[in-house]
């Protein structure tokens, strides 16, 4: 999973890195899944993947969210929220999400949702007409 192996590069612990990576160690698991198709991708194109996580963060699990965007129609062709749970791969079983990763995430979760701050309309805009 690409988002993982990002996420990996901004952790300085090399083990935490590496279980990430691996999904040894204490990592995440995908503890479930929600698509919403919303047009279908006609072949040739290119589909660009954006995801992020959003906040707010619970004690031991987190939401990614995802789109994908169809360049040729140049739209969204679907979303999706995959609930990610930490687990404890030597003890088999949950566990809190470690400081220096919460802080990792909350950090990329608040700089895509500046970013969509900035790219909203105002509200009581005037929209100009034809």
């Amino acid at each position: 999973m690409l988002w993982g192996q990002h996420l990996a590069t901004y952790i300085e612990d090399e083990q935490r890195r590496t279980d990430i990576l691996r999904g040894t160690g204490v990592s995440f698991i995908l503890g479930g899944i929600n698509v919403r198709y919303r047009r279908p991708l006609l072949y040739p194109d290119t589909v660009l993947i954006a995801q992020t996580v959003a906040l707010p963060i619970s004690e031991d699990r987190f939401t990614i969210q995802a789109i994908a965007y169809s360049v040729n129609q140049g739209a969204v062709a679907s979303s999706g929220d995959q609930l990610c749970v930490m687990y404890d791969y030597v003890k088999l079983k949950k566990c809190p999400i470690p400081e220096d990763l919460r802080q990792v995430m909350e950090e990329q979760g608040r700089r895509t949702a500046a970013g969509q701050q900035q790219t909203q309309p105002q509200s009581g805009s005037a929209t100009p007409k034809a």
